[in-house]
């Protein structure tokens, strides 16, 4: 269970990876930025053209094409590339343990993300908040997803409240949000994240997350970035523990283009080690995962071909080949996924 969960958790991150980059910013002609973060989601996923909305639709390879997808995904933008709309939920008769149950609208204000809608599949809705400063600040984590990115950042972040209580603020050289959850009932837990940074530093070298019921430790979850200077993310080490068992202790490297791309991935079950290896093609699109180990002969690998393009540049076919192994959400099986893009 241990080693699952952890592959689990790297393979969120293959998602950013592979749904995002297709291109670098100068094949798409887009101008460089002084920080990655400044960068809109289109351009983030290396799209050209100025997309409107993408849905991703997934079939068995060998289906009909009337067939229904098992699952599907839906983005939209504004015409400065932002995304406005995600919704990851798939189709309900085929979701599969794992995959994820909320949909979220993002609203912005200038420049800024001031708002986001987070609708569950339950019906429950929450709305966070966002305010900032008038000057460069500290790049700040958000506690939601921006699209199918894990990590989101902006700057110069005063403030974040929720409708279901979350609340985040400054204090000294940490941004820490935190949530109540039962509160007055004998399950009531509360979950503290707190993002540290250096005296010198605009973005953050740890953030950490501990979920507590009354004085005890239940989850502490840490994790310490290494940026470059353009602010792109280079290492993560993550060290997630319950009660005093280690979970999880794994060290992941990334590619500085394109953005947030993993190169590899490594972690530590019991007398064995294991890894994750990924390659791309010459349009930074992932091609292969291979997972492999020391202590055992166990190997799997998941593949990834690009079949067909629209006359932006932007493919719309992809034949894959999943593994389990490489990634909990992925049944063993060849799959068509089928892209249906519009532009403004």
């Amino acid at each position: 269970m241990i080693k699952q969960s952890i592959v689990k958790n790297i393979a969120l991150c293959l998602m950013a990876g592979s749904i995002f980059f297709s291109c670098s910013e100068e094949e798409s002609g887009k101008p460089l930025h002084h920080t990655v973060w400044e960068m809109s989601q289109s351009q983030w996923m290396g799209l050209s053209g100025q997309v409107s909305s993408i849905t991703e639709a997934t079939y068995e390879a060998l289906g009909e094409s009337t067939d229904e997808p098992f699952q599907s995904t839906i983005m939209r933008f504004d015409t400065e590339g932002r995304i406005t709309y995600y919704d990851p939920t798939g189709v309900p008769a085929t979701r599969m343990l794992g995959m994820e149950i909320n949909r979220y609208r993002y609203t912005y204000e200038g420049q800024r993300l001031s708002s986001v809608e987070v609708e569950a599949l339950g019906g429950e809705t929450i709305t966070y908040t966002l305010t900032y400063c008038d000057c460069d600040g500290r790049y700040v984590p958000l506690p939601f997803p921006v699209g199918s990115s894990p990590l989101y950042m902006v700057e110069g972040l005063l403030n974040v409240w929720g409708t279901n209580g979350l609340k985040g603020k400054w204090n000294g050289n940490e941004f820490v949000w935190s949530l109540t959850t039962d509160p007055g009932s004998r399950w009531e837990m509360t979950t503290t994240t707190a993002c540290r940074y250096t005296t010198a530093s605009i973005y953050p070298n740890e953030v950490e997350e501990q979920t507590l019921m009354g004085e005890e430790v239940l989850v502490k979850d840490r994790k310490n970035f290494t940026f470059n200077a353009e602010g792109a993310l280079v290492s993560c080490h993550r060290l997630l523990c319950e009660g005093d068992a280690v979970v999880e202790d794994s060290e992941t490297t990334y590619l500085t283009q394109p953005f947030m791309a993993i190169d590899h991935a490594e972690w530590k079950s019991g007398e064995a080690q294991y890894s994750l290896t990924y390659s791309y093609d010459s349009h930074h699109r992932v091609t292969s995962i291979r997972r492999s180990s020391t202590g055992t002969t166990e190997t799997a690998t998941e593949s990834y071909l690009y079949m067909e393009e629209d006359d932006k540049g932007n493919w719309t076919r992809s034949n894959q080949v999943w593994n389990t192994l490489v990634n909990l959400n992925h049944p063993d099986a060849e799959v068509r996924v089928q892209r249906t893009i519009t532009y403004y």
